[in-house]
């Protein structure tokens, strides 16, 4: 995962941990990662860029993560936020509020037809699971094998944190090393 990736799955689960077990909060983290991922054309809409909305998510006047009214330069046709990670809070929040919902979620098809039934997008649930798939997948293939559970439904329990650990060490160690080339420079 990329830096932004990381602050994204950092700050989702985080938030999550209020509501939902260890376990399930890691799962849905990694979901959310792939969702900003799918919901931003991986990173690169205005919304993204300029409102610093992970989810393509809408204003809502009285939210605490939002700013608002959003201030000059923003897209005005969804919610701004302050930083990445208040966004994450947000989405978050929202999953915790329907906690019935995400605490039965375990694939990434789950994942989509929770959403979609809990009416948080308007596309099919087969082009959103197709979508968020894309960039699960893609994110998160060094779980090797285990990920197809995710994707099939199958009962199979994935422990996520030796991958977790693996990924944040991988990260450092590359800033670390880039930081060590650019003095050299």
């Amino acid at each position: 995962m990329n830096e932004i990736q990381v602050k994204i799955y950092s700050a989702s689960q985080e938030r999550l941990l209020r509501k939902f077990s260890a376990e399930q909060s890691e799962l849905l983290a990694r979901f959310m990662v792939a969702q900003a991922a799918h919901e931003t054309g991986n990173f690169t809409s205005d919304a993204f860029k300029r409102n610093n909305n992970t989810a393509g998510y809408k204003p809502f006047p009285s939210s605490i993560w939002q700013v608002y009214p959003s201030p000059a330069g923003a897209n005005k046709t969804y919610a701004y936020f302050s930083s990445i990670e208040n966004s994450c809070y947000e989405v978050a929040d929202w999953l915790g509020r329907r906690e019935t919902a995400f605490s039965k979620v375990k694939t990434v098809a789950d994942f989509a037809a929770a959403l979609r039934s809990n009416n948080y997008y308007t596309d099919t649930v087969g082009n959103y699971t197709s979508g968020l798939s894309f960039y699960f997948s893609s994110l998160f293939k060094e779980a090797g094998a285990g990920v197809g559970a995710l994707f099939s439904g199958q009962d199979k329990k994935i422990d996520l944190l030796p991958i977790l650990a693996t990924t944040i060490i991988t990260f450092v160690a590359s800033y670390f090393l880039r930081q060590l080339f650019k003095k050299r420079k």
